[in-house]
């Protein structure tokens, strides 16, 4: 069972600006700072104050329980800088349908854009939870890929049910297109953020699909 794709518009230059003040606080060992940077409670900033560095607890698997709620701080304040959130898919096969979705892979470039619209090694990676599914467009390949999704949407209507004898349409079927015509029409740039709360600590990130 998946989960829900989220978009947020991305103000890149924030997140930036956000990566640079994070690696000169932990190149400073500056402890003071990097929990008023995170925006730290008194007992999350008193366990960033032990250990011998401050960049040590970061380099702790995510799985740790003492590192947990640092990590969730950490992309708390990333999302709350440079994301805002756009749209939330209703349909857990949403990524799967992205994936796989044979009007979509067998145009090379949509396959090849959407791909790196699903693909974490292009965020920092105080944003990606190991295992979950993110990633971005710029605006110049959001432009093309909504370009090329403009000449698909014949394609796409024609693939999905709605035949006068068929069942109403499946919502988790309709929604590949659902969110292909939100890029085409709405977003500048875009970033799948797999964000969910957790009750164990005080944001946590969840894979979708």
């Amino acid at each position: 069972m998946g989960t829900p794709i989220t978009l947020y518009q991305l103000d890149r230059p924030a997140l930036v600006a956000f990566s640079k003040e994070l690696k000169e606080l932990l190149l400073a060992d500056d402890r003071g700072g990097l929990a008023r940077a995170l925006e730290a409670g008194a007992g999350l900033a008193e366990r960033l104050a032990g250990g011998p560095r401050a960049v040590d607890w970061f380099l702790r698997p995510e799985a740790d329980p003492e590192a947990a709620p640092l990590f969730a701080s950490l992309r708390r304040v990333a999302k709350k800088r440079a994301l805002t959130k756009a749209w939330t898919s209703e349909a857990t096969s949403l990524e799967g349908r992205l994936r796989n979705y044979d009007v979509l892979r067998e145009e090379r470039e949509v396959a090849g854009l959407i791909d790196k619209l699903l693909d974490p090694g292009r965020l920092p990676w105080f944003l990606v939870r190991p295992g979950a599914t993110g990633g971005w467009l710029d605006d110049a390949k959001r432009e093309r890929l909504a370009s090329s999704l403009r000449g698909l949407r014949a394609a796409l209507n024609a693939s999905e049910p709605g035949a006068p004898s068929d069942p109403a349409p499946d919502p988790e079927t309709c929604a590949a297109g659902l969110l292909l015509t939100l890029i085409v029409t709405e977003l500048p740039s875009i970033v799948i953020d797999p964000l969910a709360l957790s009750p164990n600590v005080e944001l946590a990130w969840v894979s979708t699909c």
